[in-house]
């Protein structure tokens, strides 16, 4: 076959075969593993000598095809795109996508927003401005088919012990990939850095709670969704969630389970789901297949095992929207209906706030106090579901780990408008990664493609698009204020998260990380 070596990389798995498109070299669809149901990810056994035309997507992990852009869908779903300005550029920074979608959809090629919107995670303008960098995105399995407790079957077999954290040894497989074939493409090997939103921030996230995962990456940056509390599956409420699944699919042992069809998981998976919603499933106090403390890829003792210098010498950048989940209070908003909203925040987090249960009454009244001068009660309202669901579990992460690791901090308040839903939704800052048209100006979206790839190069968020000095997350919780101007603040709207802090899962289970919190 004669081909343009300009677009041949040759690498350990395999020699594939890319295509240039507006200056950017692609290759789409490279397997990184091969799966079977259930169990954890093999390595591809290719060898450089099978030539892989990587000219389309391959295909993605089961879900609603109406959410993605890349309809094909199979078990065999783990596949990577790579983007990158030429072969011939050596130790070029690696910059992996992991994108989100509640843990039941994700797709390395795009997803479709509920408004028919379409958001394709194609990295080629961030590429353009930036051919030292390397841009990959992958998928990893989803829904039930990459979380699912399976010990408790009277016929389990210890091939399947890895199955409540499928997704997050998809994305550890990825890592193997790329430490193994990355330099073909002039990639350096060491010099990787993970970035997310969402769930995909989700399993970064998880991934620094799994010893054997921490070496194959340098830098993580992890937008709006963090590996905590109600993020977190705990056995006994993983097992619950199995067991109702299990009555949905009309099974009752892992054999009967193998031989049902994808279309009849998918749609046992939705009649659970439907239940659930965007709160933690009913029963339980985690989120619908959240990461699992299953004991086997993260132990019991997670939360020590960050605090011991886990991330140490790594870059690390924990960051929310200033109105993350505004848009559910939206209908409410319209309306100025306060008791609809105040009944929202406390259905999505009754282990915490629910009076009935006796569990915390005082705290939502106690957080309406804050801030009278700044906030109206709506507003309120939503920066409860904010900080319960994302926020302190940002602030979390950063306080636990600013000891060790290089720790930022920011909070992306850019506004769209004046108007109490006003404030940049969940997910606002891929306009800017992806260069997609929407709320945000030019000069913003290119300040967060410098900043993320000014991490990816040198393990420091500091440019000169950026106007002000980054400060490290420490003492006074520096927070970088990111929007068309940017400065620093002592921490955000902290007596908020220190009032709630108490009735997550890790404060009561991590006297270490309790103490961190008690003022003397």
């Amino acid at each position: 076959m004669n081909v343009d070596a300009a677009v041949k990389a040759v690498c350990k798995n395999g020699t594939y075969i890319g295509f240039k498109e507006d200056g950017v070299i692609k290759y789409l669809g490279i397997p990184f593993a091969n799966v079977k149901r259930w169990q954890a990810p093999c390595p591809v056994e290719t060898t450089r000598e099978d030539v892989f035309e990587a000219f389309s997507f391959g295909p993605s992990p089961y879900q609603d095809p109406a959410s993605i852009l890349q309809k094909e869908m199979s078990e065999d779903c783990l596949n990577l795109n790579l983007y990158t300005a030429d072969l011939s550029t050596t130790k070029k920074a690696v910059m992996i996508w992991v994108t989100g979608g509640a843990q039941i959809m994700a797709c390395n090629a795009g997803t479709i927003f509920m408004d028919g919107r379409e958001m394709p995670y194609d990295p080629s303008t961030l590429v353009r401005e930036n051919p030292d960098i390397i841009v990959i995105s992958i998928n990893y399995r989803v829904g039930f088919w990459g979380t699912l407790a399976l010990e408790w079957l009277p016929d389990f077999k210890e091939e399947y012990k890895y199955s409540p954290n499928l997704a997050r040894l998809d994305l550890m497989a990825s890592l193997k990939w790329v430490r193994a074939n990355i330099e073909g493409f002039g990639g350096d090997p060491e010099n990787v850095t993970l970035y997310g939103q969402s769930a995909g921030s989700n399993n970064i996230t998880s991934l620094m709670f799994m010893e054997e995962a921490i070496p194959y990456f340098k830098n993580a940056i992890c937008q709006s969704s963090f590996a905590m509390d109600i993020s977190m599956t705990l056995k006994e409420d993983g097992e619950k969630i199995a067991r109702e699944f299990f009555k949905a699919l009309g099974a009752e042992t892992l054999e009967e389970a193998l031989g049902k069809s994808n279309e009849e998981i998918y749609r046992a998976q939705m009649e659970l789901n439907a239940l659930s919603g965007p709160a933690p499933y009913p029963g339980t106090e985690s989120k619908f297949l959240s990461t699992a403390v299953d004991g086997v890829s993260i132990k019991e003792d997670y939360w020590d095992y960050l605090m011991s210098g886990a991330m140490k010498g790594k870059t690390v950048i924990f960051g929310t929207n200033s109105g993350e989940y505004d848009q559910m209070f939206e209908p409410f908003a319209a309306e100025n209906d306060l008791k609809s909203a105040r009944q929202l925040v406390i259905d999505h987090n009754w282990g915490k706030l629910d009076p009935v249960k006796g569990t915390n009454p005082e705290y939502v009244d106690e957080f309406l106090s804050h801030h009278k001068d700044e906030r109206d009660e709506m507003t309120a309202y939503m920066d409860l579901k904010m900080d319960l669901f994302v926020r302190d579990a940002a602030v979390s992460f950063a306080k636990c780990l600013s000891g060790s690791a290089n720790t930022y901090m920011y909070d992306f308040d850019q506004r769209k408008n004046d108007t109490v839903m006003g404030r940049c939704n969940h997910g606002t800052e891929m306009e800017g990664l992806f260069d997609r048209q929407g709320v945000l100006s030019e000069r913003v979206k290119r300040m967060i493609r410098d900043i993320w790839t000014s991490v990816a190069r040198t393990g420091d968020p500091n440019c000169e698009s950026l106007g002000v000095t980054w400060k490290q997350f420490k003492e006074n919780n520096e927070t970088l204020m990111l929007n068309e101007h940017p400065y620093m603040a002592d921490g955000v709207r902290m007596d908020d998260v220190e009032l709630t802090i108490p009735s997550f899962r890790e404060y009561k289970a991590f006297p270490r990380f309790a103490a961190l919190w008690k003022k003397d």
